[in-house]
């Protein structure tokens, strides 16, 4: 038998408390986030010694698991079931060798093979800043902001924009995208890793310097398929976005394509993992002179879905 700490990091809700600000998890603790990205929680007694107990048992291949998937990079392998668990080489995610999709789910996972050591320091403040990012677009869906909002801007082979306050109770002919919450969220570029590919979900903005992005308004990238032959396309494109693409984007842009050019530019925070095709419905639309739909387009209802995560296979 063991004892360890365990310390369980719920999504956060975030509100400002002028020097700090204050968690609350979904199970009521609070927790002081600090300006330096320090924390702690306001009720120490949280903190709870628990034990866990060793499965005793060596581990043994299920007979249905007959395909041995192996690593290139490391002498490492895993078993699957192929009639239950699809799988591919290297996909939009840079970090994972091989991406696995189970067939008649929505169970999903990654094989990720390569050496690396996060001190938990790192950890920590991953965790802590994922919260402080992904909060305030919980508490808006939680606080049904997003609610009987219109899709206000639509280009298309572009995207798709939504998210105006003043949408809601807009008449005809009214010219929407300055409503806003009043404050910005700060903007946090991984162009290698979350870029705008055809489904993308981002933060619309503004002009400011500091790229910050709105705090409801964003916009679902619908794009235009970028071959891989057009090098002329492709090099007009990184000359925008000022870094070049890499391989995976270069697929991935001609395979579904998408709007490279606003990488590093505004913040991908999400992307559609079904219904692309309305998606695509919406960016047909017929629009006026300022690129608002003729016949409004509203989001009747915005609700948070917990998708299960597969972790891994045993």
């Amino acid at each position: 038998m063991k004892k360890i700490l365990l310390l369980i990091l719920w999504v956060f809700n975030i509100y400002i408390a002028k020097a700090q600000q204050i968690a609350v998890t979904e199970t009521g603790e609070e927790v002081i986030l600090y300006d330096d990205g320090t924390w702690k929680y306001q009720d120490e007694e949280f903190l709870e010694e628990l034990e866990i107990e060793m499965n005793p048992k060596i581990f043994q291949k299920s007979e249905s698991s007959t395909f041995l998937l192996k690593s290139s990079k490391l002498n490492i392998g895993i078993w699957l079931n192929p009639k239950v668990w699809s799988f591919k080489r290297q996909g939009i995610n840079d970090d994972a060798e091989f991406e696995f999709q189970m067939k008649s789910g929505d169970l999903y996972g990654m094989l990720i093979s390569e050496k690396i050591e996060i001190p938990l320091e790192t950890l920590k403040t991953i965790a802590i800043d994922n919260a402080r990012i992904v909060s305030p677009d919980l508490k808006l869906v939680k606080e049904e902001k997003f609610d009987s909002l219109l899709f206000h801007r639509v280009i298309k082979n572009f995207m798709i924009q939504g998210g105006d306050p003043d949408s809601k109770r807009a008449k005809a002919g009214d010219t929407l995208g300055n409503g806003d919450l009043g404050y910005t969220v700060p903007a946090e570029f991984m162009p290698n890793k979350y870029f705008h590919h055809k489904g993308a979900l981002a933060a619309a903005r503004d002009d400011v310097p500091s790229k910050a992005s709105s705090a409801i308004q964003f916009y679902i990238v619908q794009g235009k398929i970028f071959h891989p032959d057009s090098t002329a396309m492709i090099a007009k494109a990184e000359k925008r976005r000022g870094f070049p693409m890499t391989d995976t984007q270069k697929q991935v842009y001609a395979k579904i394509g998408g709007t490279p050019h606003l990488d590093g530019n505004y913040t991908v925070f999400g992307q559609v993992i079904k219904g692309l095709a309305i998606v695509d419905k919406i960016a047909s639309s017929a629009t006026d002179k300022y690129d608002r739909p003729k016949e409004d387009v509203r989001i009747l209802k915005m609700r948070i879905i917990r998708r299960k995560k597969f972790l891994g296979l045993f």
